[in-house]
């Protein structure tokens, strides 16, 4: 247990002392805080298993030994890094003055913790009666978790074992097999824990960032709709990737919104923009197609009007931030991971008529929109009501479409055909592959369509309708 201890919080340090290092020590900003301890605590767990896999490599297994000697590093880096954020430019956060009546937040407020206890309790009752998850839980995330536990210097085997996607990232298993080492016992409590705390995470990181960029109105209703999204909440007991790479997915369009928001000094926010979709590559495959569209977002960006010399150096930063993490990744790919399911069933031929098969589109199109109600059904009721209850207090909203917003939208616009034409593609059955995968998918894009909503859609404050600052 005292491993554990040291390790969680040598690694959650030293993650928060990078995210402090680039964006800098906010001032007198609680929701600014939060933020940063949560992007850091996702940070310093993503690279943290980046380590886990080069130690791995190195020293051929993992073992309590190595992970001391890991924390030890670690602990050094944070202190380090804690000392050079004290000289790093001060993050001043200020979000808008909202004209929003105290009562009306109080109320928002309320309602989310009450939610919140209500999804926390849900989730730890639904994970106590299925404390192995669901099918791909324990048929790949956490029976990968154990090869690297139990096969010690054999523990490449894990890339071997037929079915069960071997080629996916590592980010996961990796995560929990730390977890086990340290405690030198396989619980279920490990991944159910890693589960839940993944989807309180991307409640939390939604609400902070709404809170530091757009005010407390903005981040209590975004949070709500969050956790009041069903597809979302019982997903989070499922011990798969899918809610910690949702997680690196929004992560990453925060990163990029508080890039926008810094006007000049956005270089730090975009390293850690890059660097978080780098995480994204190595949670999941779906998180190369989305680390790709974040660098062509920018370069989009730049064709569109943005002059090449001031769009250079953004592209530069998200690359170099991305760097280390996609080469791990690639590594990986080349010297362990097999060839992927999905792509040795392809070839020129089938694949071509099953792109041409006008039955297969309208099964697919049809599968997305079902969709629509269980993921943002109650979006779709909780809006209206709200927006009458906002006309009845006589306020209003400010449309807000900036760079990062942009960026955010061209990316989440860019997953969609992606996901689409996997399937379109697919060598498997197209009926149950939709049916086991597609909700999955776009519960990943769902906290950042929240978060590109409610950042668009600012509060009016005092200041805009005329009022004396």
């Amino acid at each position: 247990m005292t491993l554990l201890v040291v390790s969680l919080s040598a690694i959650v340090a030293s993650g928060f002392g990078a995210v402090q290092t680039l964006l800098g020590v906010p001032r007198s900003n609680r929701a600014a805080v939060v933020l940063q301890s949560v992007l850091g605590a996702g940070l310093g767990v993503g690279l943290a298993s980046c380590s886990l896999f080069a130690i791995g490599v190195v020293a051929d297994g993992l073992s309590r030994s190595v992970l001391v000697g890991e924390a030890v590093v670690l602990v050094g880096a944070a202190i380090g890094l804690w000392l050079l954020a004290r000289r790093s430019q001060a993050w001043e956060v200020e979000p808008p003055d909202s004209d929003t009546p105290i009562a009306l937040l109080r109320v928002l407020a309320a309602t989310l913790a009450v939610a919140a206890v209500i999804v926390l309790w849900r989730c730890v009752t639904v994970s106590g009666e299925f404390p192995h998850g669901q099918w791909d839980a324990w048929a790949i995330w956490n029976t990968r978790a154990r090869f690297f536990v139990r096969a010690d210097e054999n523990w490449t085997a894990a890339f071997m074992v037929g079915g069960g996607h071997p080629d996916y990232p590592l980010l996961l298993p990796l995560t929990i097999a730390r977890l086990w080492t340290c405690l030198g016992s396989e619980t279920t409590v490990v991944p159910r824990v890693v589960s839940i705390a993944s989807a309180f995470g991307c409640a939390a990181l939604l609400t902070s960032a709404l809170a530091a960029l757009r005010g407390r109105e903005q981040a209590w209703l975004g949070g709500l709709v969050l956790l009041t999204t069903p597809a979302f909440v019982v997903r989070a007991t499922w011990q798969m990737a899918d809610i910690p790479l949702a997680f690196f997915f929004l992560a990453t369009l925060v990163s990029l919104c508080i890039a926008d928001e810094r006007g000049r000094t956005t270089i730090g926010a975009l390293v850690l923009a890059g660097a978080l979709a780098g995480l994204a590559a190595w949670t999941k495959n779906e998180g190369v197609l989305f680390a790709l569209l974040v660098v062509v977002a920018q370069v989009g960006q730049s064709v569109a009007g943005m002059e090449w010399r001031n769009a250079r150096p953004r592209i530069v930063a998200i690359c170099a931030g991305m760097a280390p993490i996609a080469a791990i990744l690639l590594y990986f790919k080349l010297s362990y991971a097999p060839a992927n399911d999905l792509v040795l069933g392809q070839g020129l031929e089938s694949s071509w008529a099953r792109l041409t098969d006008a039955g297969r589109h309208w099964i697919v199109v049809r599968a997305f929109l079902r969709m629509v109600v269980p993921i943002a059904g109650g979006f779709v009721v909780l809006l209206p009501i709200y927006a009458l209850m906002r006309r009845r207090w006589g306020v209003g909203h400010d449309w807000k479409l900036g760079t990062g917003t942009a960026t955010a939208l061209t990316v989440l616009v860019g997953m969609i055909p992606g996901y689409y034409f996997v399937y379109i593609l697919t060598p498997a059955d197209l009926v149950w592959h939709l049916n086991t995968s597609l909700a999955r998918l776009l519960i990943h894009l769902w906290p950042c369509v929240l978060l590109l909503v409610f950042t668009a859609a600012a509060p009016r404050s005092s200041r805009a309708q005329g009022d004396p600052a």
